[in-house]
């Protein structure tokens, strides 16, 4: 099944911001090498649609600005979003976002799903003592990544400086 790219239209079909093709400069550029060991363009494609739905449902919320459309699939194009003092339209798709994807993609051909592991239901420890109790998930492979090259790419596309790891406490 082929690829479909969001073309800045808002489809309502689209799987990636960046086509294969585009994956392929984007790696060779920065160093990535995807010939060795060979990956095919089909497993090229299932990496750029798993990092696709990664970076939506991570920065999804985070992005400015809204949907361009009602209809389309995808988090972009938008509407509403500034970057570096200059206005995004509404149906492009901005390079920053093809390279975070890239760079989420590359992770995903070289070890897939590493980007949306499940955790497991006995990394959740839960003690009580009396009325106090306390839960924690232990520190695992099952835990969500940091991936700081994609989080910098896309810091400019996000609302102010928001960070998705990092927040702000307010005692009560």
């Amino acid at each position: 099944m082929a690829l479909i790219v969001e073309d800045g239209t808002g489809l309502a079909n689209a799987e990636s911001y960046a086509s294969v093709a585009e994956f392929k400069a984007y790696a060779g550029k920065v160093g990535y090498d995807y010939t060795t060991p060979a990956y095919s363009d089909t497993q090229v494609e299932q990496a750029l649609r798993r990092a696709t739905t990664w970076i939506d449902a991570r920065y999804g919320p985070l992005f400015q600005g809204r949907w361009a459309t009602t209809t389309q699939r995808l988090e972009w194009p938008r509407s509403g979003v500034v970057y570096r003092c200059n206005g995004i339209a509404s149906d492009e798709i901005p390079e920053k976002l093809k390279d975070a994807l890239c760079e989420a993609a590359w992770r995903e051909l070289i070890d897939p799903s590493s980007l949306s592991p499940d955790a497991a239901v006995d990394q959740i420890k839960r003690d009580k003592v009396g009325d106090a109790e306390t839960e924690f998930r232990a520190s695992s492979s099952g835990s969500h990544p940091v991936v700081f090259i994609v989080h910098d790419l896309l810091s400019g596309l996000t609302k102010g400086r928001a960070s998705a790891y990092v927040g702000r406490a307010v005692r009560a």
